[in-house]
């Protein structure tokens, strides 16, 4: 029996429908794409808050009763400072926001030169939220410190102190100034939108 071929206007059929699919599978599949990259960005920039709350979170935990000079201060910082307070002692930073003493950095068989305490400082540099180290507590001019990047693109960043039972925006004015009960962080992320954490502060341990 003699076969008949395809005519023009069958095989043009054939390739427009082959078409479409083709166009509908690659359209799934980049589709598909970037809600993977959507996901992982996602997934990343929780990670970075998450990261941000357990630092802080330990920081706090592990607060120490050890006052700090810093360099051309004239009198040492308390343990805990924030706001203006601490913008007013340390006015050539970037824009600090709370500075305070913590332990638990371990130094095994003191092999190290340094303490077990530690100084550290949150900063705002731009839409960056730094937090900055150095090997010793007391500094001077050229004491080495490090800095960690804890959150990036941030707006209206601020942290309050709760100070005898309300909302402040500065805490350690005076050394005898009774010590915050609680930290209150809240700024608006490019992602999430406006983000708030509140942080209990056990008293010191001296």
């Amino acid at each position: 029996m003699k076969q008949r071929g395809l005519t023009l206007v069958e095989v043009l059929v054939a390739l427009s429908i082959f078409s479409a699919v083709s166009a509908i599978g690659l359209a799934g599949f980049d589709l598909a794409a970037r809600g993977s990259e959507q996901l992982a960005d996602a997934e990343a920039r929780i990670g970075e808050l998450e990261r941000l709350r357990g630092i802080l979170r330990q920081d706090l935990a592990l607060l120490e009763d050890r006052s700090v000079m810093e360099p051309d201060m004239t009198r040492p910082r308390p343990p805990l400072i924030g706001g203006r307070a601490l913008s007013d002692m340390m006015p050539n930073e970037e824009e600090p926001l709370l500075a305070l003493v913590r332990g638990g950095w371990t130094n095994p068989e003191a092999r190290q030169p340094r303490s077990e305490l530690q100084a550290v400082t949150y900063l705002l540099d731009g839409d960056r939220l730094i937090r900055r180290t150095r090997p010793f507590l007391d500094a001077v001019a050229d004491t080495p410190y490090a800095e960690d990047v804890l959150l990036e693109g941030a707006s209206e960043l601020e942290i309050t102190y709760r100070v005898l039972g309300r909302w402040s925006d500065e805490a350690g004015r005076t050394e005898e100034e009774e010590r915050p009960t609680a930290l209150r962080l809240r700024f608006t992320h490019p992602y999430f939108g406006e983000i708030e954490n509140v942080f209990l502060i056990p008293e010191g341990r001296s």
